[in-house]
């Protein structure tokens, strides 16, 4: 998915349906799927849940949130922390 398609919640939706039905082709026992998106959306994470459930495959959801820190040394040297929940 591109930045643009977060741009508007029409082309957003269409987008997630587009990602969704990848993400079902590519579900089967023998593969690893990994999914990077911006899922903020509760639902959305239920449903590809679900989907993951119903081909009998383990899921695991691994959601991290960076936080930039900026000290008023450098505005090109971040300290990053990184929190995995």
């Amino acid at each position: 998915m591109n930045a643009t398609e977060y741009s508007d919640s029409r082309s957003e939706k269409s987008a997630r349906g587009t990602l969704f039905t990848a993400i079902q082709r590519s579900l089967g026992r023998n593969n690893i799927v990994i999914v990077d998106s911006l899922n903020y959306i509760k639902g959305f994470r239920y449903q590809m849940y679900c989907a993951a459930r119903e081909m009998k495959v383990r899921v695991c959801t691994v959601c991290i949130f960076l936080v930039f820190l900026y000290f008023g040394f450098s505005p090109d040297a971040p300290i990053v922390l990184c929190m995995m929940c």
